[in-house]
Order: C-alpha cells, then structure tokens, then sequence
C-alpha cells in the first residue's frame, strides 16, 4: 500500500517528535504493508524551507535503509489554505514534485473563496487533493457537499481512521457515505505517532474491501495513490 498523507519527519510539525520515532513509525507501516510514504509535514500559516524537508526525507531514508526496511519515503506537505497566499512556488510543496497538492481547510467550516483557490490553483496546473473533509463538521452535517469539490476537479482523500471509527461514530458514518456514493478517491493514514495515529492502513483497507470489494480497495489504496507519486491520471 501506498501512505500519501503522513506526519513522519522529525521536529518539522506536530508529528514524529524526534529521528527514533520517526523510524518507529515507518517500522509500523512497513510490517502493516505499506512500501510507500509520503511525508507530509503542516504549512498553515507561513512556508517552510522545503530544501530542508528534502534533507529530512533523505537522512530518514538512510537510517531505513541501513536497517533493511524497504520502504520509500518520497517528499510532499499538506497546505493549509491559509498559507496559499504566502507561497511563491507552490509547485514545491506538491506530492513527490508532481501535480498534486495535498490541501487543507479549516476544521471548523468550509471557506467562502473556495473556487478563487481552486482557479489559481488551476491556473498553475495544480490538481487539490483535499484532505480528510469528512472531519470537517459541514460535511459531516451534509456529506453530499463534497459534490461540489469534485465538479472542481478536486481528489478527495480520507483518513483511515475515520473508516475504523478512531474519530467517533459520527466522522465514521460520514465516511461510509462518501465511500457508498463514490465520493472518495484515496484513503492515507494521517499519521502522527506510533500510537494513537500511527501509520496503519490495512484495518480501514479490510473494511472498504468489505463494504465495496477487493478491486474498488485496490483503487483507493494502491492504484491511485501510485498514479499520484508517478504523476499520472488516477482512476475515477
């Protein structure tokens, strides 16, 4: 499986709080079958140095490596829509140098100018990967809102507790609608630590590949997030 959401790097945000249990947490999702991690550290309010993140991800990789852990931890950040406005290269922040963007609301509604955001990001050849918006409590008041994103060519990425119920029964029962109505497009783990959140796909994988099937899990957590990292078109 393939982690396209992950706080894995060490002292960037508030994920892995040193270089040990950033290695712990990519033990984790190696023995839970991920091979590839996306280390998506917090932009909210002003950029960060993104030739220091490439650092990070390569001395991560290196102490991996010399452990004979084969996993594969690529570049990325996940943008606060607040921070757009202080970016000058916002290609930088995307997935593994691509054409996506990982893409962060607000937790508490969704913001007035969303279709300004999503033009200039248009503008700039740049695909938003929401993420997790079934936390966000407008939708989950009204699931069927994320129709709106997706007739804006936005990708829709849930978390994989949500599907597990690690975020309560309410997120959880908003993401079964979105999945039940083809309203997602990637799953990812959002990881934080080795415990609460740590880097576990397979339960929610088990659990989408019960309520929709093997091929459609495939999709969510292996074909599209392959398709994301190697700059292609995902599966819709």
């Amino acid at each position: 499986m393939i982690d396209l959401h992950c706080h894995i790097l060490p002292r960037i945000d508030d994920g892995a709080i040193d270089l040990k249990t950033a290695f712990k947490m990519a033990v984790i999702a190696y023995k839970d079958g991920i091979d590839t991690i996306v280390a998506t550290p917090h932009v909210v309010d002003t950029p960060i140095n993104m030739e220091k993140l490439k650092k990070s991800v390569k001395k991560l990789t290196m102490l991996i490596n010399s452990k004979d852990i084969n996993i594969s931890i690529l570049p990325g950040a996940e943008v606060s829509a607040f921070a757009l406005s202080q970016i000058k290269d916002i290609k930088s922040y995307t997935i593994n140098n691509s054409r996506y963007l990982l893409l962060e609301f607000p937790n508490i509604n969704l913001p007035e100018y969303f279709d300004e955001i999503i033009f200039n990001l248009s503008a700039q050849e740049i695909v938003p990967v929401l993420a997790h918006p079934e936390r966000n409590p407008e939708i989950i008041n009204e699931p069927s809102r994320i129709e709106k994103f997706l007739k804006n060519n936005v990708l829709i990425q849930i978390t994989a507790g949500s599907i597990t119920g690690l975020f309560g029964t309410k997120i959880k029962k908003c993401a079964e609608y979105m999945l039940e109505n083809n309203l997602v497009d990637i799953v990812a783990s959002d990881a934080h630590s080795t415990r609460r959140r740590p880097p576990i796909l397979s339960h929610a994988f088990k659990q989408v590949e019960k309520m929709l099937g093997h091929k459609v899990a495939q999709i969510y957590f292996y074909k599209n997030p392959r398709a994301i990292i190697e700059d292609r078109s995902i599966v819709k």
